[in-house]
């Protein structure tokens, strides 16, 4: 009886609830999306969360980045953001992430945590920390003095592998765009003739050259055979 009291049928309500899901996701990504780009164009100029200015106002998005921006840091602010928006991704795709979000949030704490305590304790004197990165650097300086670097730069390095874990980064993603970035590097050294053309351009240049060769040997080659095939 209560399958027959239901409102709608079984077919129409999971339609209804993946569709939900989606427009969810779309959203919730969208919205990641729009902070992640507003940490990275962040003004600090801007009148927002905790700054007084009268160079103008920061948008609804920029004071709730600067908020985020202001406690835990640039980087790991960002990280954040990214997290949200793949939490919408997924949702948007139908992903099945397996874990529960209880570990995935547990997870995502402990890669802030470390990435505010290791910028935090590298870079002092910036916002790269947030408020809990000042307030480790300030703890930590007391109590490790100049090794407090070491320990930073070994915190950063545990926040840069956890968040490529949570974000599905792969080291073949890694060194793919190092590549890429190698290459655009070259070109545009090599276009305004600041660093000659590596080895490997050369090669590949004159590896072009000899196909463009023989390619134009086999069309000579074939062109008096066809005047001879038309004579008989």
């Amino acid at each position: 009886m209560a399958e027959k009291s239901k409102f709608l049928p079984t077919s129409v309500a999971d339609a209804l609830k993946s569709l939900l899901n989606r427009v969810l996701g779309i959203v919730v990504m969208g919205l990641g999306l729009w902070a992640a780009v507003a940490v990275v164009f962040y003004d600090p100029y801007l009148d927002g969360f905790a700054v007084a200015s009268t160079f103008g106002d920061h948008s609804v998005m920029g004071y709730l980045v600067g908020m985020v921006r202001y406690a835990i840091g640039t980087i790991p602010a960002l990280f954040v953001f990214l997290c949200v928006a793949r939490w919408g991704a997924a949702r948007v795709i139908a992903l099945d992430c397996g874990a529960s979000p209880e570990y995935n949030f547990l997870r995502g704490f402990i890669a802030v945590s470390f990435g505010c305590a290791g910028l935090g304790l590298i870079a002092k004197s910036s916002a790269f920390g947030g408020m809990f990165g000042a307030i480790v650097a300030s703890d930590m300086g007391f109590v490790a003095g100049s090794l407090s670097v070491i320990i930073g730069l070994a915190c950063l390095v545990v926040f840069l592998v956890m968040a490529g874990i949570i974000l599905h980064v792969k080291w073949s993603h890694v060194r793919g765009a190092l590549r890429i970035f190698v290459k655009w590097v070259r070109a545009i050294g090599t276009a305004f003739h600041l660093i000659t053309p590596a080895a490997g351009d050369a090669t590949d240049m004159a590896d072009d050259e000899e196909e463009l060769s023989d390619e134009a040997e086999t069309e000579n080659d074939e062109k008096p055979k066809r005047k001879l095939l038309r004579r008989r």
